[in-house]
């Protein structure tokens, strides 16, 4: 999209002085200055609480979750990468594993010469070999798992994490950037500026209420704040030490009782 812009917004043109860097360029550049491009942000902040375009004293938290280039096929749990061994080697709900199968039917095979065309000594004894490797590269990332206590582990990207989305209906591999307010980031009501903005491996927004008011209450250089989130950040430790610091969080709490559900009076 940035690639596009540079050679068709007028804007864009005068702001890179007729620059038209390609895609790959501009994902270089990021990945090659990280630091200064936070720093940047930071910067950017303070030159607008310097124009006194902040209100500093209200921020909205919320957070999305944006598509990772990695495929579900190439994430694993240890729940997945279990079941992917067990499908392997062990019999599941007396369905044999994959490799018992072909052994099955090597034995079937030298039994009687049956009438259809079916895979040959040769072509079954290499299927168990690429099932022995898959297999022994399972074992290998369920180590590197347990080693590094992550939850998860991806190939192809490895900060994108499998997390659920539209509702936790469903789950895809992809990231979760933080912020307060519209769309991930910190934001102040006064002019809908972003005051701060954080990225996350985390899979739900639990647990990230502290860090995110603490960053905006910095940099909005203030001694109390008040915040709003929805229900998916609320923690009652995390509210406690939100007040202990002068912060007063605004935040639903969520109805976790299954009582109405059983026939039973709720709180």
């Amino acid at each position: 999209m940035l690639e596009r812009e540079a050679q068709r917004n007028v804007e864009v043109m005068w702001l890179t002085g007729k620059l038209t860097p390609d895609f790959k360029t501009i994902a270089n550049f990021r990945r090659h200055n990280r630091k200064a491009i936070q720093e940047v942000c930071r910067g950017f902040t303070t030159f607008c609480r310097d124009l006194d375009l902040f209100s500093r004293d209200l921020v909205a938290i919320d957070g999305s979750k944006f598509k990772a280039v990695n495929s579900r096929e190439r994430n694993f749990t240890d729940r997945k990468l279990q079941r992917a061994l067990q499908e392997i080697d062990k019999p599941v709900l007396a369905r044999p594993g994959k490799i018992e199968a072909y052994l099955d039917e090597l034995d079937a095979n030298d039994a009687q010469e049956p009438e259809e065309r079916k895979l040959s000594a040769e072509e079954l004894k290499e299927k168990i070999k690429l099932l022995k490797e898959r297999m022994k590269n399972y074992k290998g990332l369920k180590q590197r798992l347990d080693e590094s206590g992550e939850s998860q582990i991806s190939l192809t990207d490895p900060d994108s994490r499998s997390m659920p989305i539209g509702g936790g209906r469903i789950t895809d591999v992809g990231y979760t950037i933080l912020a307060q307010g519209n769309v991930q980031v910190a934001v102040d009501p006064k002019h809908k500026l972003i005051v701060d903005h954080q990225v996350t491996q985390a899979v739900t927004e639990r647990g990230l209420l502290i860090e995110m008011a603490l960053r905006a209450k910095q940099a909005l250089g203030v001694d109390r704040l008040e915040v709003l989130t929805d229900m998916g950040y609320y923690d009652g430790q995390q509210v406690k030490i939100c007040l202990e610091a002068g912060i007063t969080p605004y935040i639903p709490k969520p109805n976790t009782s299954a009582n109405t559900r059983l026939g039973l009076f709720g709180k």
